[in-house]
């Protein structure tokens, strides 16, 4: 009988163990949208409450779509959107777009005469910048692009980490608006480009 009355509480203490197991490891995977230390599938994430289009987890970005808090719309000297419709991923973009007078290509200056180097330089070095005010750790380059909701061009920053996407947005609105620019910033969910990748 004694038997019988143990058997029970040692399943109960076997489930508990092996649950907080499959928890560890599926938080340790949370961070990177894989499987856990015993193979098993990271968490599901709940819908995105902001109408971001993504919902699952994306290979070689942390966290869920669902940590993007930043909703489309009006702040102060800066508007943000979802989505590219020219691209190709734009379910993977946030856009940040400011309401400055100032335009990317007046930022530059003008090269002396025809010289494209010196165009092509002038903007890697604006998109560092750029990216650089995003003033988050997952940001991985920056680099012009057509613009997507207005004519010219526009700075790509690609970023790895939903969970920073928020202070992206604060950081690059803030900045637009600090140098009175009414340029696009595009941020692009993707995992960490390949050395040499353009």
């Amino acid at each position: 009988m004694q038997t019988q009355r143990s058997w029970p509480c040692a399943v109960l203490v076997l489930s508990v163990l092996v649950g907080l197991g499959c928890g560890t490891s599926s938080q340790s995977a949370g961070g990177a949208g894989g499987l856990g230390e015993a193979g098993n599938p990271a968490p599901a994430c709940p819908t995105p409450a902001t109408g971001f289009p993504l919902v699952e987890r994306q290979p070689g970005v942390n966290g869920c779509p669902a940590d993007i808090r930043t909703r489309p719309g009006d702040y102060q000297g800066y508007q943000t959107a979802f989505g590219c419709l020219d691209r190709g991923d734009t379910d993977r973009v946030v856009v940040i777009r400011g309401s400055g007078k100032k335009t990317f290509r007046q930022l530059l200056g003008s090269a002396p005469g025809e010289d494209e180097d010196w165009e092509k330089n002038a903007w890697n070095r604006f998109a560092e910048n750029v990216r650089q005010a995003a003033g988050v750790k997952s940001t991985d380059r920056g680099r012009r692009v057509h613009a997507c909701r207005s004519a010219g061009y526009a700075i790509e920053v690609r970023m790895h980490d939903f969970r920073e996407v928020d202070d992206a947005v604060r950081g690059l609105g803030d900045w637009l608006t600090r140098m009175n620019l009414g340029g696009e910033v595009m941020l692009v969910l993707a995992p960490r480009p390949e050395p040499g990748e353009q």
